[in-house]
């Protein structure tokens, strides 16, 4: 849970970004959300993680901080968790690490465990083909100078490989990754284990230094798992799982996902070779023989990862998990940001006296909502977010979702969509592609269905627009002399298949040509809706209220 305070809070740090709030403890430092700020009102979130003060005089722990800042600085790939800066506040070393808005596969495999599904197939695949293109990069890595760093990571596993809303694969946490660099205090002591037991390979535990074929090995085991829905190596204890990697062979995965190829069988089972010497190559040779066992083509593979990414990140995952919202993360790095809110809205006339700016302290996260409430540690992704500063009610007249921090002067309510033209829904998919995942007893307890988008989700694209509510909200206090009583308005919406706004209007049409509607409309046009199964039309009601 977050603390109620942290002395880093409001303070900027490297001379230009600024932390808003903690994100996740962990044993070397403090991750906390944060966002660059620049000329003009120029700002965009970013991760800062933070050495603990203690550890600082610690050789071995600072150097290991330092170490895996060097090794990021190198690798430059869009399938790798970017470093954009590092530098020394105060005693402490601080990393700036690029933004992902997603989540990490392991709580995404997690969340369909729990619901009684597994992930599709190609889905599967295609991550795993991202991830190892990655780990490719990096084994093979050569610096300008010619000087080879062979990077291997030593802790591919499914909490480390991030995805994000738009369909990207990262890898992160290079902390106890291998170079050639290394100075030998950092390497491996004997008698001593670094990574996840149950994801490496069996002559790492034989005394054989990690390698390019280890990563292939772990990369292997993270794709059984989230094929079948379980480790097959992970035992009831360590020593257990030691000796089922050095001596069991998992069954082919055919035996367990009647919907993939049995070509899988073996080119998995070579990347699970006891033998490092039996074993793929390269980790782009493993991806290669992974993009020949896809039932479908490589376009259609990532239209539907994003598709998935959508139903789930954006759906009922957050709420399952006990995790935080994406979209409250996405107000909690803008908060307090004047500047922004007027290049966003075109709000020339804000009054700077009644808008907090960039200098002031930061935006304080109201109390979580339950006790229970789980904050996920992902690296440069999600984690514990800050509430929205509005209240919304969601479909069908629910109570909040969010309580805000204080009372704003307006409240918009965003109600039920109003479809004015809806595409009919996908005719039933050929026995050729079923829309039912067949999985064993014993591993589903529920069929999960309908692979395909089968219409418009109503409380999908409400959500899209309940993003934007900070923004409304502005649009709303500042053309106040628009709001009389409880009025009735609505955005019309006009979307393509892939999820683009192609016209926005106000309804009535009178409000088009005020500075309310003008503001609203420039909000509803650069709203993304995310992928649709075809053409959609609807309206989605506003109603706005004073503030008593």
């Amino acid at each position: 849970m977050k603390p109620a305070s942290d002395p880093m809070e409001g303070r900027a740090v490297l001379g230009r970004y600024r932390i808003m709030r903690v994100l996740a403890h962990g044993g070397m430092g403090v991750l906390y959300l944060g966002r660059t700020e620049g000329a003009a009102g120029f700002s965009r979130p970013v991760v800062i993680k933070r050495i603990l003060p203690h550890l600082v005089g610690n050789p071995r722990m600072a150097g290991l901080f330092v170490r895996e800042a060097r090794i990021l600085s190198e690798l430059q790939h869009p399938g790798i968790v970017n470093i954009l800066d590092f530098g020394e506040e105060d005693g402490a070393y601080v990393m700036v690490l690029e933004f992902v808005r997603g989540y990490d596969l392991g709580l995404w495999q997690r969340y369909l465990r729990e619901t009684g599904g597994l992930i599709t197939g190609d889905v599967a695949l295609q991550v795993l083909i991202r991830a190892l293109e990655a780990l490719h990069y990096a084994h093979t890595f050569v610096r300008s100078d010619g000087h080879a760093l062979e990077v291997v990571h030593r802790d591919v596993s499914p909490g480390n490989i991030l995805l994000d809303t738009d369909g990207h694969i990262k890898l992160l946490d290079f902390g106890i990754a291998r170079f050639s660099d290394d100075a030998g205090e950092y390497r491996t002591r004997e008698g001593e284990f670094k990574g996840k037991a149950a994801y490496t390979a069996p002559e790492i535990f034989r005394g054989a230094e990690s390698s390019a074929k280890s990563d292939v090995f772990s990369a292997g085991v993270v794709l059984y798992k989230i094929l079948a829905g379980f480790n097959p190596f992970e035992g009831e204890n360590s020593m257990q799982t030691v000796k089922r990697i050095a001596d069991f062979d998992p069954s082919p995965i055919s035996q367990i996902r009647a919907d993939l190829r049995r070509e899988l069988d073996g080119v998995l089972a070579k990347a699970l070779a006891k033998d490092p010497n039996q074993r793929w190559g390269s980790a782009l040779e493993f991806a290669e023989g992974l993009k020949a066992c896809r039932r479908q083509g490589e376009d259609a593979a990532q239209a539907r990862l994003v598709a998935d990414i959508h139903r789930d990140f954006l759906g009922e995952m957050p709420a399952t998990l006990g995790l935080e919202p994406l979209s409250a993360l996405d107000t909690a790095w803008r908060a307090n940001n004047t500047q922004e809110l007027r290049a966003m809205i075109g709000m020339d006339d804000v009054d700077t006296t009644s808008v907090a700016t960039t200098s002031t302290p930061a935006y304080k996260a109201p109390p979580k909502a339950t006790p229970n409430t789980k904050l996920p540690m992902i690296g440069a992704a999600v984690g514990p977010v800050a509430a929205v500063s509005i209240a919304v009610v969601g479909m069908s007249q629910r109570p909040s979702i969010l309580e805000p921090a204080t009372k704003p002067s307006f409240v918009v309510v965003e109600t039920q969509l109003k479809p004015e033209a809806l595409p009919e829904p996908e005719p039933e998919a050929s026995p050729a592609e079923p829309t039912v995942e067949k999985l064993p007893v014993s591993v589903a307890r529920k069929p999960k269905v309908a692979l395909k988008p089968q219409g418009p989700n109503a409380e999908a694209l409400t959500r899209a627009l309940q993003k934007r509510q900070g923004l409304i909200e502005k649009c709303f206090e500042t053309h106040a002399d628009a709001v009389r009583g409880t009025p009735s308005l609505a955005v019309g919406f006009s979307i393509t298949a892939a999820g683009t706004v192609e016209s926005a209007k106000m309804i009535p049409e009178t409000l088009n040509a005020t500075q309310l509607g003008a503001c609203l409309i420039k909000i509803a046009q650069s709203t993304k809706f995310g992928p649709q199964s075809g053409p959609v039309k609807f309206q989605i009601p506003l109603r706005a209220r004073g503030a008593q």
